[in-house]
């Protein structure tokens, strides 16, 4: 845990003090010198300008005897290393070991020349650097106020789809362990802990810190006055079945995911599954049968994020809850759908009521809830396979409810019901546990429509055209539906629609940006 002493950090303290002395005892190293690198190791990160100010500043205040060629010692003393050009950080472990020569005092003192510093970089263009440095002058004056900033930062970012700035946050608040330890914010290090180790792949650890928090502050846990929100993951077993093209099941295969749960009134809930990051080819190959060359091409490798969808479509019941919520920007209609149940997915639904619907769910939650991009929603649908189908290279009315009247591949004619049906009828997911993608109802996405995949994003972001182009009023579909035949319930396909329509065959599914492990 961040701040925590173990064997090892003992092990590397003791190499930073044997580091330091070695230096102090060197010829041409003198006391100044060594008094200069305790103050200098205050500032996150060094430029030639500022220590050459604190060298001034601590000559003046403190009449310390420190030559000018300390600055150029100090940077080439083996502590510091360049982090961009003409910008230093110091060794962490050196670093926390030269401020524990300094009395409390005087990182007060320090705090203070720092924020006078940052107000002469108000026009600095890394605003990330400044924000930083301002941190760190503030967890040693006003600690409470360095907390809440960063807690609110952190707050922001755990709604966000890229876990790239995480590791950065959680590197931060390590730098600031001892002064935020001393003054009781020791759960804000366990939340950067848990941030750090997600942002590697450490879900297991993550999980186990973020179980902890949760233990000790609840749900909703308060930091510094910023209350922000987490939901525990579980884990939940399902069944995934293979197909030959004749339909028939030629594997069958038991797997687990993670997913929360989230409550939206005392009897409705809706489950949301953990979709891991990862890349993979999107749109279909010139081989596959029945495909669409004008809109599924060119294939292209899309990189996309963790992130977490519905395990089922919105249901009716789902969707009354969120409907009856405070309007954000338009009305909702309670009850839209022509075929009528709980259990059943909402239908009759245009594309900006599916965004009102994320919008007031967010709102109720304190999380970020949206409708999927259309990268996104085939990454989840295909789940790692890249056959016609998640369920292999046919389609059966076994295993979706679609059309079946027509055929694909060798497999035979089935039952067409003509309705949906609930979003728990069919017993087979895909690998990532997610229900129902290559049928019932058609699912929006929040991307505007293009024709084909040329100058999509490669990152898994929605294609929006921000520039007011033709394709505004055009926006997407994607999955099979009772109504479709079975080419238009590939992993591949994808319908044009305008996002003011609605039929009996439409809704949606949501997704919420991985906020949790």
């Amino acid at each position: 845990m961040i701040g925590s002493t173990s064997p090892e950090k003992d092990l590397k303290l003791q190499a930073a003090k044997e580091r330091i002395d070695a230096w102090g005892n060197s010829v041409r190293v003198t006391s100044g010198h060594l008094e200069f690198a305790f103050h200098a190791a205050f500032p996150l990160a060094l430029t030639t300008d500022l220590l050459y100010r604190l060298r001034d500043y601590l000559i003046t205040e403190f009449k310390l005897q420190i030559p000018w060629i300390a600055v150029t010692d100090l940077l080439l003393s083996g502590f510091c290393y360049e982090v961009d050009q003409e910008l230093y950080e110091i060794d962490i472990t050196v670093r926390e070991e030269l401020l524990s020569r300094l009395p409390k005092e005087r990182l007060k003192q320090l705090s203070k020349f720092l924020l006078k510093y940052i107000e002469l970089q108000i026009n600095h263009t890394d605003s990330n650097l400044i924000q930083a440095q301002k941190w760190t002058a503030l967890s040693y004056v006003e600690p409470t106020e360095a907390a809440k900033q960063i807690t609110e930062k952190i707050a922001k970012m755990l709604t966000q789809r890229h876990k790239d700035d995480w590791s950065q946050i959680a590197f931060l608040v390590e730098t600031l362990a001892k002064p935020l330890q001393d003054a009781g914010f020791e759960p804000l290090l366990t939340l950067a802990q848990s941030m750090a180790q997600s942002s590697r792949g450490d879900y297991s650890g993550a999980k186990a810190q973020l179980d902890n928090l949760h233990n000790k502050l609840g749900s909703l846990p308060n930091i510094a006055g910023v209350t922000f929100s987490f939901v525990p993951v579980h884990t939940f077993g399902f069944n995934v079945v293979t197909v030959n093209t004749k339909g028939e099941i030629a594997k069958r295969e038991t797997k687990t995911a993670q997913y929360f749960t989230e409550t939206l009134s005392n009897n409705v809930t809706l489950e949301m599954v953990s979709i891991p990051g990862g890349t993979f080819i999107m749109g279909s190959p010139s081989d596959e049968a029945q495909y669409n060359e004008d809109d599924e091409s060119p294939q292209h490798e899309v990189t996309v994020s963790s992130f977490f969808m519905g395990k089922y479509p919105v249901t009716q019941a789902q969707w009354r809850v969120v409907a009856a919520l405070p309007q954000i920007n338009r009305e909702l209609r309670p009850d839209p759908s022509e075929f009528k149940g709980d259990d059943l997915p909402v239908e009759q639904i245009s594309w900006y009521e599916a965004v009102e619907f994320c919008d007031r769910l967010s709102k109720q939650t304190n999380r970020y809830y949206r409708l999927p991009s259309e990268a996104e929603w085939e990454y989840a649908c295909r789940s790692g396979t890249t056959a016609p189908f998640h369920f292999g290279e046919t389609i059966t009315s076994d295993l979706a409810n679609y059309s079946s009247e027509g055929t694909y591949g060798d497999a035979p004619k089935g039952k067409s019901l003509s309705k949906t049906t609930k979003v728990s009828n069919f017993k087979f997911a895909n690998a990532f546990g997610l229900y129902d993608m290559h049928g019932n109802v058609r699912e929006w996405c929040y991307d505007h429509w293009h024709i084909d995949y040329k100058g999509a994003p490669t990152d898994g972001s929605a294609w929006i055209d921000k520039d007011g182009s033709k394709n505004e009023n055009s926006r997407l579909l994607r999955g099979g539906s009772w109504l479709s035949g079975p080419r238009s319930c590939r992993s591949a396909s994808r319908y044009s629609f305008d996002p003011g329509t609605w039929y009996e065959y439409v809704g949606f599914r949501v997704v919420v940006s991985s906020a949790r492990t």
